[in-house]
């Protein structure tokens, strides 16, 4: 064989490598592009965002126990959320919930409950403070005034919104010293991992579950379906 020849046969060579090399790049970064995307979902365990509305959901019977709500008492639709103080996605879903409650009106209910995350050194007594607002009646508001300070959800600062937003602070603090929300919490905690809560936010539309602080337009899928 001559020189030339064995230099076009190199040269051939080298082509297939360098394509085969492009091939596998490419394989990389669409598995790049898929995390991403994953991540994305928006949930403080990260659980895949494409499974949020499934062609043939899993229903599952979530109770509401006797959890904070709001919107229609008889609604058609009730969403249950499982919810971290101290998580950035739920606060950012919070906002959502808010955007649906005013498209909707009465035609949904929503009932928060609680699911503090173990890595989330102040997200338990936050929960805890909520559940002691929601005994003078001023859960939400508490349950707002929470999300906008979650930079400071100590103890003290937790007692010093009480008293901003004009609760008995007395019967207030002697709640949240005590513990004595505690096992609440931690039964919502325990309810949700039974029926699959892996992150927060997770909401449950008639059974069917949304993971993460997805796009309103996803709720509004399942929703209208329901209505």
């Amino acid at each position: 064989m001559n020189s030339k020849k064995w230099n076009y046969i190199l040269l051939f060579a080298q082509l297939v490598v360098l394509v085969v090399m492009l091939f596998q790049i490419n394989a990389v970064n669409n598995k790049i592009d898929d995390l991403s995307g994953m991540a994305v979902g928006g949930a403080d365990v990260v659980v895949d965002a494409g499974a949020a509305i499934a062609d043939e959901p899993t229903i599952v019977e979530v109770s509401v126990d006797d959890d904070p709500w709001t919107g229609g008492k008889n609604a058609d639709v009730v969403i249950v959320e499982f919810s971290d103080f101290e998580c950035s996605f739920c606060s950012r879903a919070s906002t959502t919930i808010d955007q649906l409650l005013d498209e909707y009106g009465n035609d949904i209910k929503v009932v928060f409950r609680d699911f503090p995350l173990s890595f989330h050194a102040n997200a338990h007594i936050a929960s805890e403070a909520a559940e002691c607002a929601h005994e003078q009646d001023m859960f939400w508001e508490m349950h707002d005034m929470i999300f906008a300070n979650q930079d400071a959800l100590d103890s003290d600062s937790l007692k010093g919104y009480a008293d901003e937003l004009g609760l008995d602070t007395d019967d207030f603090n002697e709640c949240l010293d005590s513990g004595e929300m505690s096992a609440e919490v931690d039964a919502d905690f325990a309810d949700g991992a039974s029926y699959g809560v892996q992150g927060t936010p997770a909401f449950f539309i008639n059974g069917e579950l949304i993971s993460g602080a997805q796009p309103v337009e996803n709720f509004r899928a399942i929703i209208d379906k329901h209505l």
